[in-house]
């Protein structure tokens, strides 16, 4: 009886497609502005002799650049989990969120830009 009533797995995906394709603008919205944090993030990383290799994964890449900046692991992986979510996750981010992480970025952004070398961001331990 409880086989009967549980959708299958095909079922489930046409539902998820379904509520994807009620809100294309959202997800697209949502992708671009995951493209140009990325970019942001790989750029920062590149200027601190960092930079994402080809294959690299989003989350690999922030926790790499978490051993540049222990301080900021926390929330480098919090940028990365977000900008991950905003790609390939069925449903985006909200606002609320994305906001949240630009800030943590401007914050990121601004403490690296005072390091005067990379050397200063590369744990001592």
């Amino acid at each position: 009886m409880w086989s009967a009533t549980r959708r299958s797995s095909s079922e489930r995906g046409a539902g998820a497609l379904r509520s994807i394709r009620r809100r294309p603008g959202r997800v697209a919205i949502s992708r671009s502005w995951a493209s140009q944090r990325l970019a942001r993030l790989e750029a920062l990383g590149a200027t601190r002799g960092r930079p994402r290799a080809p294959s690299e994964t989003t989350p690999n890449y922030v926790r790499a650049l978490g051993a540049l900046a222990p301080g900021q692991d926390d929330a480098l992986d919090r940028v990365g989990t977000t900008i991950d979510a905003a790609m390939f996750a069925p449903e985006p981010p909200d606002r609320a969120e994305l906001d949240a992480v630009d800030a943590l970025l401007r914050t990121i952004e601004s403490g690296w830009s005072d390091a005067t070398n990379p050397g200063d961001l590369v744990p001592t331990h």
